[in-house]
């Protein structure tokens, strides 16, 4: 019994060492997500970091489903987070992420910049890549 309370500590103090090496957004992303797949991508001027937590589709439901945030790296404060389902996203520019909704069929007429939002994290300014 001794042993077993003794192993039992020693994995908690382990986590708990290990979880406060990490950095805010990544603490953050741990709690928000309990996903340890969760990808960081900073933008071209390492001053804001997208994390993503995705959740693959399956036969029966077989679109992915993402959860992410944007993290100011200086203010060391989240400045927009969502979900998506059956798209991707990524950085379009230093300030902006560029969010596709994947679309059932294409309109005539419509192009893929058609479903492509640009969305700026300083100015929280949405737009569609097509109106640019």
């Amino acid at each position: 019994m001794m042993n077993y309370l003794v192993g039992i500590s020693t994995i908690i103090l382990s986590t708990t060492a290990c979880f406060s090496q990490l950095k805010n957004y990544e603490k953050l992303a741990v709690e928000k997500y309990t996903a340890k797949d969760v990808q960081y991508l900073p933008n071209t001027t390492n001053t804001y970091m997208l994390c993503i937590s995705e959740t693959k589709g399956t036969a029966q439901l077989p679109q992915n489903y993402l959860r992410y945030f944007v993290y100011d790296l200086k203010g060391d404060s989240v400045l927009h987070d969502g979900t998506l389902s059956n798209g991707t996203i990524e950085w379009y520019s230093a300030t902006q992420i560029a969010i596709y909704k994947r679309p059932g069929i294409m309109a005539e007429g419509q192009t893929i910049d058609d479903y492509i939002t640009l969305f700026d994290v300083q100015t929280k300014v949405s737009k569609l890549k097509s109106k640019r």
